[in-house]
């Protein structure tokens, strides 16, 4: 995975491979967004398994879910607190989706 900011993120994840915009938030502040969005794609890992590395549609949900994370916390100043939670994240996309 490659982040690339405000130019969204590019992905390979075993034969899956693709790019997924940015989801537009109101930016506070961008410290821990990188952290939140690799936590956010680990959650996902822990709860698809291999499934994110053998099926295209798991592994952009996974790469779509941490880009969420990520720019969950950009809403908040600081990096710990700015941390969503998984039901603010599902609530977000629910919304955005």
């Amino acid at each position: 995975m490659v982040t690339a900011g405000a130019q969204g993120c590019s992905y390979s994840l075993g034969d899956s491979s693709g790019h997924v915009s940015v989801f537009e938030v109101k930016v506070i502040d961008t410290t821990g967004a990188g952290d939140s969005f690799v936590a956010g794609f680990l959650h996902q890992c822990c709860q698809q398994g291999e499934a994110i590395f053998q099926n295209p549609e798991a592994a952009k949900n996974a790469v779509v879910y941490a880009s969420a994370v990520g720019a969950l916390t950009t809403t908040k100043p600081g990096a710990i607190a700015a941390q969503p939670t998984a039901k603010e994240v599902e609530e977000f996309l629910a919304r955005k989706i």
